[in-house]
């Protein structure tokens, strides 16, 4: 069985370790700014939803949640516009679970935040940059004046290892940082051969080998990339 991944940036490849550290001897074929044919491709908007109501139902204490979105980001920010702002956050009812429910909110409270640039330095790799700390400290510090005890970055390069743990350190022990990778449902696979394989375009050869093997944690032959 071959897994396929389809996404606009990076974030593909972190779905794909997700993968890789389950199966390591997956087979994996990702398109990258480039359009799968194939009806089956993973896409990070097909776990948003998953997201919130695993969040709601068995990670948030208080009910105070945080949506944290690049401005740029319309269609993402489309989705959770409708889903959770107009609907008045009533459909997730049935989904909500507490771990304090004496101190609780009697329903669902989420919060959308734009961000700026931080997508985009976590896409090209300077997550650990004195930069992306101080922009990451002025857009959580919004979450911690609203209450929220749990932040969704819901843009899948947010879940690359690095990422997560400068985030959930900014954050503080008050709040919970989850990423869309935590929501990700592992496909089983049954492979002996781990195969990769990469369709492309609007990117550097060189800097997009040199992402993919840092995010994928594995060394990538020059046979991987093709168009």
């Amino acid at each position: 069985m071959q897994v396929l991944i389809s996404g606009a940036d990076f974030g593909i490849f972190v779905l794909g370790r997700t993968i890789l550290k389950q199966y390591p001897k997956a087979k994996i074929k990702f398109f990258f700014k480039k359009i799968s044919k194939e009806k089956e491709s993973i896409k990070e908007s097909d776990f948003r939803e998953r997201g919130i109501k695993e969040i709601l139902s068995e990670i948030t204490r208080f009910g105070r949640i945080g949506v944290f979105l690049d401005r740029k980001n319309l269609e993402a920010k489309t989705f959770f516009q409708k889903q959770i702002v107009e609907s008045d956050q009533t459909k997730y009812l049935n989904d909500y679970n507490p771990k304090d429910t004496r101190r609780a909110e009697k329903k669902p409270n989420i919060t959308l935040f734009d961000t700026q640039l931080l997508r985009d330095f976590a896409n090209e790799g300077l997550a650990d940059s004195v930069e992306f700390r101080r922009l990451t400290r002025k857009f959580i510090r919004n979450a911690k004046n609203a209450g929220c005890d749990t932040i969704f970055f819901p843009e899948a390069i947010f879940g690359e290892k690095k990422t997560q743990q400068i985030l959930q350190q900014i954050a503080g022990t008050q709040m919970k940082v989850v990423t869309l990778k935590d929501f990700f449902p592992i496909p089983k696979i049954d492979s002996t051969k781990r195969e990769i394989k990469i369709c492309w375009q609007e990117e550097s050869k060189e800097f997009l080998k040199k992402r993919a093997e840092k995010i994928l944690e594995t060394k990538l032959g020059k046979e991987v990339l093709g168009n």
